[in-house]
């Protein structure tokens, strides 16, 4: 459903980190979230046939009740945190 039906304030939340653990790029989803795994299998896929990124994965969470998370994409009706690393922090860029 929408972000309104689940007491969400938005559809969907994408959180971009950087790491020093060397993830590559990591997208993490929750287990049973057909959008968020969706979106990170495009993400995937894209940065794989035409950024050449070899190293991408996408990580499942195990779902639980939504007043239960702590991090920031939990504030949307589907949440998506993609991971990048080994890399110092604050250098990824959103384009």
């Amino acid at each position: 459903g929408d972000a309104a039906e689940i007491g969400a304030p938005s559809d969907i939340v994408i959180d971009l980190h950087t790491t020093t653990a060397n993830m590559g790029i990591t997208i993490i989803v929750t287990e049973g979230d057909a959008v968020a795994s969706a979106a990170a299998a495009y993400v995937m896929h894209k940065c794989k046939t035409e950024h050449g990124y070899d190293d991408v994965r996408i990580m499942l969470l195990p779902p639980t009740e939504r007043h239960e998370r702590t991090h920031l994409p939990s504030c949307g009706g589907h949440d998506v945190t993609i991971e990048v690393g080994p890399t110092p922090q604050g250098v990824v860029r959103h384009d």
